[in-house]
């Protein structure tokens, strides 16, 4: 999960347009696990799915990849980032008081 806020509202919602519509161009780095974590740190080809979300000024990123690098099951893995996903962008929505 990244966030960014904006100095601009219009702009979260602008840039969380034009990302989504390029699904398949990854314009956010990907997150390195936290160290300690025992997890891979994974190559940026590896599978990956993408998803975001504007509120007020700011933009939610949601990153996922499987831990092993698969590309495959990609519906399965946006379905398990997305209560995550959904919780981030309720807690952000309602600090930016539009939610």
């Amino acid at each position: 999960m990244a966030v960014f806020t904006m100095k601009d509202q219009r702009d979260s919602l602008r840039v969380a347009t034009e990302l989504a519509m390029a699904f398949d161009d990854y314009l956010v780095a990907v997150q390195a696990p936290p160290a300690g974590s025992g997890l891979p740190a994974l190559p940026a080809d590896s599978g990956l799915v993408q998803a975001f979300t504007g509120h007020g000024r700011v933009m939610v990123v949601a990153l996922g990849q499987w831990s092993d690098g698969r590309t495959a099951d990609f519906q399965r893995l946006t379905d398990g980032m997305a209560p995550l996903r959904d919780e981030v962008s309720r807690r952000v929505a309602a600090h930016e008081g539009t939610g």
